[in-house]
């Protein structure tokens, strides 16, 4: 019993390590208008995949971290299952998939691509191929 809720509570605080970093850098990209009257489609573009991807980032942590506290819950209980330790697995590695996913979109990237398309520098193609048309907006 002890050792499951050690689990429990290790399993807890990665969970507020991870939402609290996450959204300690809610603010990647500042609303358009704050940054400065952008009257280039491509900046806007940037920002709006940008804060596209770390919204989804923000649902999928919230979601696969619903699921791992469930879980872990049903795995702290006496008459626990094998499945219950499964989901907890699964969903930790939900949490970090979205994570390394999340990685190419956070500040600095996006900092840098700003300054180096604003110094005549062509977008990587990597982000060319994730802007969508609705990004245009």
């Amino acid at each position: 019993m002890e050792m499951k809720f050690i689990f429990l509570l290790v399993v807890l605080m990665a969970l507020l390590s991870i939402f609290g970093s996450h959204n300690a850098g809610a603010y990647i990209c500042p609303p358009v208008n704050r940054i400065e009257k952008v009257n280039d489609d491509t900046i806007r573009a940037l920002h709006h995949l940008f804060k596209r991807k770390r919204h989804r980032t923000m649902i999928y942590l919230a979601i696969e971290g619903a699921v791992v506290i469930t879980f872990g819950l049903a795995a702290t209980s006496k008459d626990s299952h094998s499945e219950d330790y499964f989901a907890v697995g699964l969903g930790a590695i939900g949490i970090a998939s979205t994570l390394i996913g999340s990685i190419p979109f956070g500040k600095r990237r996006y900092e840098k691509l700003i300054k180096d398309y604003k110094a005549g520098k062509v977008i990587p193609d990597y982000y060319k191929k994730k802007i969508k048309t609705k990004d245009f907006r």
